[in-house]
């Protein structure tokens, strides 16, 4: 398709810086939804310091999902539901608040915030 034989990955990469640049603004989400490479490049291309950006990744509450403090299984546990895209939709949410500041990784207030939260996910619940 294109002049230039960029891998697949490249290619991908391309894009995604793109669309960094399109937002203008670089916060916690973009640094954990991009990770540390692609935003850096990003952020040269804006004439945002780097070191900016590798500082707000390093003060990441968290860097990937894996280091959420509530698994799937426990979210199916405490709303009482099968297992959907539904726990991916709670899992985002929860990343999005602790990236914010709103949410502690901790597995307590995860949990509450999940129970107060319920109706928003589960209509009939």
């Amino acid at each position: 398709n294109s002049k230039y034989p960029f891998t697949k990955e490249e290619a991908n990469n391309i894009l995604t810086i793109k669309s960094i640049i399109k937002a203008k603004k670089i916060n916690n989400i973009t640094v954990y939804k991009y990770g540390l490479y692609l935003t850096s490049v990003a952020a040269k291309i804006l004439n945002i310091n780097t070191i900016k950006v590798v500082e707000m990744y390093q003060k990441l509450p968290i860097k990937n999902i894996k280091e959420l403090n509530i698994d799937s299984n426990e979210i199916i546990t405490v709303l009482h539901i099968e297992p959907s895209k539904l726990i991916k939709t709670i899992q985002n949410d929860l990343i999005i608040n602790i990236l914010n500041g709103k949410l502690i990784n901790d597995k307590d207030q995860l949990i509450c915030y999940i129970i107060n939260n319920r109706k928003r996910w589960i209509k009939n619940g």
